[in-house]
């Protein structure tokens, strides 16, 4: 059984490799009684702004499991920034441990910041599919381990955190408008702030699960 949230695609793709049992996070929150029964659960989502998302984390919150093996998978595009630990940490903090996180790195498909042809560009790169192989072999032999985050990723996470400080939110809500110019043949939805992306933005590091 694996639960998943996704917008672009990326985390649904990675649960259908996972498990044929798979429920949509959001479509779960409208039950009332969410108590869940496997021999393995999972959850897979995006990282957003360098953690899991807030609806993700109300789900595991709010749900109770009785599994026994129970992981969580984060997809990213360029950066982790060492989100498995403090999910890790997160998890323990709320009494429900897990047995395995990791991340898996896929297209960079927040569109406001990347160009979408420069990601599929560095598609064969990323190793997608290999490194979903890794992760699904380690789920089947109920591997235990936390994804280790190396400086580097520790350093750009540092740094974002006291860039937003500085900054304020890297999104602000609702992200568009909407004027009388969408009646008709020419939209009038337009973004209602631009998204700045810190300036200490380097290339992806091609890190995988799979030296880990």
């Amino acid at each position: 059984m694996v639960f998943y949230f996704t917008a672009t695609g990326n985390s649904l793709y990675v649960a259908k490799q996972l498990d044929e049992e798979r429920l949509s996070i959001p479509q779960e929150m409208n039950k009332e009684n969410r108590h869940y029964k496997a021999e393995r659960i999972g959850i897979v989502c995006p990282l957003f702004e360098f953690e899991i998302p807030s609806l993700v984390k109300d789900f595991i919150q709010d749900s109770e499991f009785e599994a026994g093996y129970f992981y969580l998978v984060v997809t990213y595009g360029m950066h982790h920034g060492g989100v498995a630990g403090r999910t890790h940490a997160w998890l323990e903090s709320i009494g429900k441990p897990a047995d395995y996180v990791n991340t898996i790195i896929m297209h960079d498909n927040a569109l406001i910041v990347f160009d979408m042809d420069q990601q599929r560009s560095i598609e064969a790169e990323k190793q997608v599919d290999a490194h979903i192989d890794a992760i699904r072999s380690d789920i089947a032999a109920k591997r235990v381990m936390v994804q280790q985050a190396p400086a580097d990723e520790i350093d750009f996470y540092q740094k974002f955190v006291a860039w937003i400080k500085q900054t304020g939110p890297m999104y602000t809500f609702p992200l568009y408008k909407v004027t009388d110019g969408c009646v008709g043949y020419r939209s009038g939805i337009t973004l209602a702030a631009q998204t700045a992306w810190p300036a200490f933005r380097r290339a992806p590091q091609r890190r995988s699960s799979l030296s880990q």
